[in-house]
């Protein structure tokens, strides 16, 4: 039996169930690469979250703010499966720069403004606290 609205388009239950499935995988799609610029904007200082949080009321035409965070982690997932959240992805992501400013600044590369890592009193380099996590 014909769904009414396949029926109307000539498409079978199958065919209109692909059909929005890829729709909706192009909507994630688009939302990805949204979110990934407001991180890009943002990193390592700022949040991407407001950003990527109007760009899926936007694009999935969303009416709660707090409905957009399962669009925006879906949309992460998708591209970056062993990350379930924005966050997730942000913590790798800053356990990451900060691995490698402290492995710099331990080689004579020190940035007094990184936020990534801390000169101790000691003069030791210690990485600062992953605000991801």
């Amino acid at each position: 039996m014909k769904e009414p609205r396949a029926a109307a388009s000539g498409m079978n239950r199958s065919e209109a169930m692909k059909a929005r499935h890829a729709a909706h995988k192009a909507k994630l799609n688009k939302l990805y690469h949204k979110v990934w610029m407001a991180v890009g904007n943002s990193f390592p200082d700022g949040d991407p979250h407001d950003e990527a949080r109007e760009d899926a009321i936007r694009i999935f035409g969303l009416e709660e703010w707090d409905d957009a965070f399962k669009y925006i982690n879906a949309a992460v997932h998708s591209h970056h499966p062993e990350y379930k959240t924005l966050s997730d992805w942000m913590a790798t992501m800053w356990d990451d720069y900060s691995a490698d400013g402290c492995h710099d600044a331990r080689n004579g590369h020190i940035d007094n403004n990184s936020p990534f890592y801390r000169v101790g009193e000691n003069g030791e380099i210690e990485p600062e606290d992953n605000p991801w996590r």
